[in-house]
């Protein structure tokens, strides 16, 4: 049920182990396509991943030039635990440039679920032609092509590698992060990515001392993310470190056996759990709590108001979030018309046939929308951790997941009987879960805009739970979205700056009515 933690730390390292060219080892000066580039060579790097001081996995890093055509690969490989569940979270990216940089294909394979999601592109004139596959699910559309100017992954190695003898005071560039996150799609849309604090570092790898060029990099795609990296003459990685909440995160070049290598994966769930000051008497049955959430360390992100969710800031680094769950706070006129809640996406794949299926019938107000939520509940029949991230469609077809999967297979339900959903990821209060008592939970559930009767508002609905309760008010949500194509990630990496830093003291609490 609550595993989302977790998937927020693979969302963030996904793209951070994403590859020399992308998000972990590309930054670089200036950030035009017109720029010189140094000369090319090929390479080849393997690295080891650990999280928290432990084995997680392995990422494979390479770039060659064969026949007139570059190609870059990012290969990644995680394994980490939440409670005694392991899961498995792999990507394989391919980027082929042509030697003068001009973007001739790009193919990512990712593995969150049961099922493979395969996402391939070709640059033609008139945009990327894609193709989303997963199982028998097979979409093909025409995106557009990146606005502005950006860097393909060779001529970004190239440029960095240049500035970086220069040792500028900053290294800038628009580059594509190519190992993406949880959504394939994502490895479409360029990402600014900003190096500072360039200087000369010697760092161990493996058995010998590599010295390169130390920096900080951070990029658009990730706020709040910092990494600490060292580069080679080439721009490529030789260490990356990275903190996220109560784990640091380590990349470190190495040989190919030592990074295959397996190991006891990393529990990164039991950790992250937020213990409030006090206990909250029966939560599933509670109509109306009052919290105090502050943040250590730094500013507390902003927390959003939906239909039940009010919020008070008290300074920088605290707020007053009440949950009220007869509140129906009228939503923003714009969102119904926003077609973000009404488009299927990749994950939220509302036009899939099976998805279809499941909808039912009936006008799409407040009982086809709750009759919806039950139907997912039980036609979800394998309610464990076992899945990393996988879409409606996937869903659909194993009938297995928790939180993440419940919402997304009911979002996408919802926007197949006409009614406009999105998801909200935050914390949830568990009495007790997996040995820990009375403590918050990162959770994900859905929400559908309905007309209640004085117009649109956001109505909380948790597939989760059991048929008599819909939703309760230890439900916080943190970020709301629509989960549309290239901005799923956006729901776990917004909230990696609160990770380990949350602090939550109940002030009061009242059963439902």
């Amino acid at each position: 049920m609550w595993k989302a933690r977790s998937l927020m730390l693979a969302a963030a390292l996904i793209p951070l182990f994403g590859g020399p060219a992308h998000q972990a080892g590309a930054a670089l000066c200036g950030g035009t396509a017109t720029c010189v580039p140094a000369p090319r060579e090929d390479y080849e790097r393997w690295y080891t991943i650990d999280l928290g001081g432990q084995r997680a996995g392995w990422s494979l890093a390479s770039q060659h030039a064969s026949g007139g055509m570059i190609t870059t690969r990012s290969d990644l490989h995680l394994s980490i635990k939440r409670g005694d569940a392991e899961v498995v979270i792999a990507t394989e990216a391919t980027f082929v440039e042509t030697d003068d940089h001009k973007p001739v294909s790009i193919r990512v394979v990712q593995r969150l679920g049961a099922q493979p999601t395969t996402m391939e592109g070709r640059y033609r004139d008139d945009g990327v032609h894609v193709v989303v596959s997963a199982g028998d699910s097979r979409e093909e559309k025409v995106v557009p092509l990146p606005e502005g100017e950006w860097l393909t992954p060779a001529a970004a190695d190239e440029y960095v590698a240049q500035r970086l003898a220069a040792m500028p005071e900053k290294i800038v560039v628009r580059t594509l992060e190519l190992g993406g996150g949880l959504d394939p799609m994502s490895a479409l849309t360029p990402a600014v990515i900003t190096r500072t604090r360039l200087e000369s570092a010697t760092v161990k790898a493996g058995e010998r001392e590599a010295s390169g060029v130390g920096c900080l990099t951070v990029s658009s795609s990730q706020p709040g993310v910092e990494a600490r990296e060292v580069l080679d003459a080439l721009a490529v990685p030789i260490r990356s470190e990275t903190s996220l909440g109560p784990l640091v995160v380590v990349m470190t070049a190495a040989q190919r056996s030592v990074a295959l290598a397996g190991g006891e994966a990393p529990e990164l769930m039991l950790r992250t759990f937020v213990h409030p000051d006090t206990a909250i008497p029966g939560p599933r049955g509670a109509g109306r709590v009052v919290l105090r959430i502050s943040a250590e360390g730094g500013p507390l992100p902003a927390i959003p108001e939906t239909g039940p969710q009010s919020v008070e800031k008290l300074g920088a680094d605290a707020a007053r979030v009440t949950i009220d769950a007869q509140r129906h706070a009228l939503a923003p006129a714009s969102d119904a018309t926003d077609p973000a809640f009404t488009t299927p996406s990749a994950i939220i794949s509302s036009d899939d046939p099976r998805v279809k299926a499941l909808a039912v019938s009936g006008p799409p107000g407040p009982d086809a929308a709750e009759r919806a939520r039950r139907e997912v509940h039980a036609y979800i029949n394998q309610k464990n951790l076992d899945v990393g991230f996988a879409s409606a469609a996937e869903v659909a077809r194993t009938r297995t997941g928790d939180c993440t999967e419940h919402a997304v297979l009911l979002a996408a339900v919802l926007r197949a009987q006409g009614i406009p959903s999105r998801v909200a990821s935050g914390l949830v209060y568990a009495d007790e879960f997996e040995g820990q008592r009375g403590i918050f939970a990162y959770h994900m559930w859905t929400q559908a805009l309905l007309d209640l009767g004085h117009g649109p508002t956001w109505v909380d609905l948790d597939a989760t739970l059991p048929d008599a309760v819909p939703f309760d008010a230890t439900h916080v949500a943190l970020v709301v979205s629509a989960l549309a194509d290239g901005q799923t990630d956006s729901v776990f990496t917004s909230l990696v700056s609160a990770l380990g830093r949350l602090k939550i003291e109940v002030e009061s609490v009242s059963p439902r009515p």
